[in-house]
């Protein structure tokens, strides 16, 4: 089975409503707060098997639970999880797919962002920092 794993920056998660919702009803959903992608730093700090992990291998061992919006461990059957696809020039959303190609068990943004200890203020610097430092 495969599985599309969706991510998203720093407070642009997707939201769905409809025209004739009331915003403050839209702004108490759930998925306002919490989404797959955020809710994958949380079962990075609360199962030491998911900081092993990188975001695009933690379907093969976890699965989300839309209707908790939490990552618990797969107790049978296999998936294979499928990025989605985004340009270069989205910029950052570009980069931090890159990031999540390689880090393993972030439990932040900012975790995302730091290379060999070194704090940078984008994905695109932490992109190129971890280029460098594996040359």
């Amino acid at each position: 089975m495969n599985q599309e794993v969706f991510f998203h920056l720093i407070g642009e998660n997707p939201v769905v409503f409809t025209d004739n919702q009331r915003m403050e009803r839209v702004l108490e959903k759930p998925s306002v707060i919490e989404s797959m992608f955020t809710s994958w730093f949380k079962a990075n700090a609360n199962y030491s098997e998911a900081q092993k992990l990188t975001y695009g291998q933690f379907d093969s061992k976890f699965v989300y639970n839309k209707k908790n919006r939490c990552w618990t461990l797969r107790k049978r059957g296999f998936t294979i999880g499928r990025f989605i696809w985004v340009p270069p020039c989205t910029r950052e959303l570009f980069y931090l797919r890159m990031m999540l190609i390689v880090v393993k068990g972030p439990l932040t943004y900012d975790q995302l962002k730091n290379v060999d200890g070194v704090q940078l203020l984008t994905f695109r610097e932490a992109c190129f920092a971890l280029i460098c430092t594996n040359l």
